[in-house]
């Protein structure tokens, strides 16, 4: 178990954004718009630029295999397929209302909703 301080103190977090991919740790600054990674012991690696991230808002991330994330907003709703290495946005759906968090299997994404609406996505 680690914890660490870093310098970008002016970044909201909303929501579930934090996921380790291999060897580093992947998380969501939704105010700054981007994604950082550090290394397991809390170094700053990098920043990755992610402008369509809607920022202030409560946002979900899981992995998408070795190289990309599912980033998912509540508001505007909306859902991502991000790639970490390209910086590229791979897919984008706003079929689902409202969504709350998102998960990856066998290929298949499902993203689920708060619970306060009729409607789901998949």
């Amino acid at each position: 178990m680690k914890s660490w301080n870093h310098s970008d103190s002016n970044s909201a977090y909303y929501g579930n954004k934090l996921r380790i991919l291999g060897n580093k740790i992947f998380t969501a600054h939704v105010t700054n718009q981007r994604i950082s990674v550090y290394t397991l012991d809390g170094k700053t690696e990098r920043q990755i630029p992610f402008p369509e991230m809607p920022n202030n808002t409560y946002v979900s991330m899981c992995a998408a295999g070795r190289d990309s994330v599912i980033i998912t907003a509540y508001n505007p709703n909306v859902a991502f397929r991000f790639n970490l290495r390209t910086s590229t946005v791979m897919w984008k759906t706003g079929l689902t209302e409202m969504p709350f968090c998102s998960a990856l299997s066998n290929g298949a994404v499902l993203v689920g909703g708060d619970g306060l609406n009729n409607r789901r996505g998949v």
